[in-house]
């Protein structure tokens, strides 16, 4: 239990945050942070920011990456707390499919020039394909 409330209270703030980093790297400017009642799912958003495909796998493996080594640098350096570091990575890694979701969407159009773009106002999230012209 101690585990799932290190990851609720730590780790999701970290991981969104992880997110929002990257996307300021991505020049995003408006980042928010919100949460899906109906899907219990917590997000980080870039509001009128154009995301390429090839950018939404960098963006959501980071905070799988990032938290993932950390978790096992940290059970190196505490072993007596090992059992406790490799439940709160299999918990992170569960609370990841929404992440994984993105990622297998990305690899599966990689060939089309599809772009994401949140609408914060309207509460929606897009994917356009830019197409050339017969």
């Amino acid at each position: 239990l101690l585990a799932l409330a290190v990851v609720f209270g730590v780790l999701l703030p970290l991981h969104e945050g992880i997110h929002a980093l990257v996307y300021k790297g991505m020049g995003a400017a408006d980042i928010r942070f919100s949460f899906a009642t109906k899907a219990l799912a917590v997000y980080t958003c870039a509001n009128r920011h154009v995301v390429h495909l090839r950018e939404i796998i960098p963006l959501a493996i980071a905070p799988f990456l990032a938290i993932s080594a950390l978790l096992v640098v940290l059970a190196g350096y505490f072993p007596d707390y090992r059992l406790f570091f490799a439940w709160a990575l299999v918990i992170h890694a569960v609370l990841c499919g929404g992440d994984f979701i993105l990622i297998a969407y990305a690899v599966r159009n990689r060939n089309r020039d599809l772009y994401n773009y949140d609408d914060v106002a309207l509460g929606k999230s897009y994917f356009f394909e830019r197409r050339n012209p017969a």
